[in-house]
């Protein structure tokens, strides 16, 4: 049977790169929308425009959302790995 490993420093990173994807995710999308759709001109084409800009506002905030929960839960499982470590090592050091 193998030993359980637990690479901190990597969860660390994917908690790190987690929490920048909100900044990530907006970036672009507040270029949307802080650009006039009335500049393409043709009115279904602005409807149209002012739509995807809105359903990829949506999609953003849900991609957002999930992104924060997953690092919520990530920093969780990493406490509990050092909770446990430092429990594991506090009884083998009582023996």
């Amino acid at each position: 049977m193998g030993d359980l490993v637990v690479n901190d420093a990597f969860l660390a990173q994917v908690e790190g790169d987690l929490g920048q994807m909100k900044h990530r995710l907006y970036e672009p999308l507040d270029a949307i929308r802080s650009a006039d759709p009335g500049a393409v001109g043709e009115p279904q084409l602005v409807e149209k425009v002012s739509h995807f800009r809105d359903r990829w506002d949506h999609s953003i905030d849900q991609m957002c959302e999930a992104t924060g929960n997953a690092r919520d839960q990530l920093q969780k499982i990493r406490e509990a790995f050092a909770q446990i470590d430092a429990d594991l090592a506090a009884a083998l050091g009582d023996r």
